[in-house]
């Protein structure tokens, strides 16, 4: 929900952070018309800046799918995965890296993919083995990469990601 709050706390926060809009997740109470939009919010019980909001909700639109979603096949990103990997995504995404596109997985994992003139480069989350599967293909030297790296070595991970981009 967009909105303009006047607190002054909010003015630091914006200048603290560099840009006039911020995005956060808020946890607190509000007070909400019949049409059931938010008037005014009289309690703030948690604020916490979202980096990366457009990627995370990316992520978070794939909440919304369910079981069967590929013509009757094709397992849904499970919520609990879809909060964690938002979480880490915000926490470790370098700044200077592109947002690629995200999708699903037939079997319930969720890819990251840039695509390049040059190169094709794909991060895929696998949540059962709890890994990093990079699948890269240089179009110009028909090269492939494939690497696998731990789910908690993000950067690492990023880091190839950036190098694939030069290479």
């Amino acid at each position: 929900i967009a909105f303009v709050f006047g607190d002054p706390f909010f003015a630091d926060l914006k200048d603290a952070l560099g840009n006039s809009v911020v995005h956060a997740r808020l946890k607190g109470v509000g007070i909400f018309d019949a049409n059931d939009r938010l008037n005014a919010i009289i309690e703030i019980d948690q604020l916490d800046p979202l980096p990366h909001f457009a990627l995370v909700s990316k992520i978070d639109a794939l909440g919304l799918m369910v079981d069967g979603w590929l013509e009757g096949r094709g397992i849904a990103p499970s919520s609990i995965n879809i909060g964690e990997l938002s979480d880490e995504v915000a926490k470790f995404y370098p700044e200077a890296l592109e947002y690629p596109s995200v999708a699903p997985t037939e079997d319930g994992h969720i890819v990251f993919e840039w695509i390049r003139p040059h190169a094709r480069i794909e991060l895929e989350v696998n949540f059962t083995e709890t890994k990093l599967e990079l699948y890269a293909t240089n179009l110009t030297t028909n090269k492939f990469v494939e690497e696998s790296f731990e789910r908690s070595d993000w950067i690492a991970a990023f880091n190839r990601v950036e190098k694939l981009f030069v290479a």
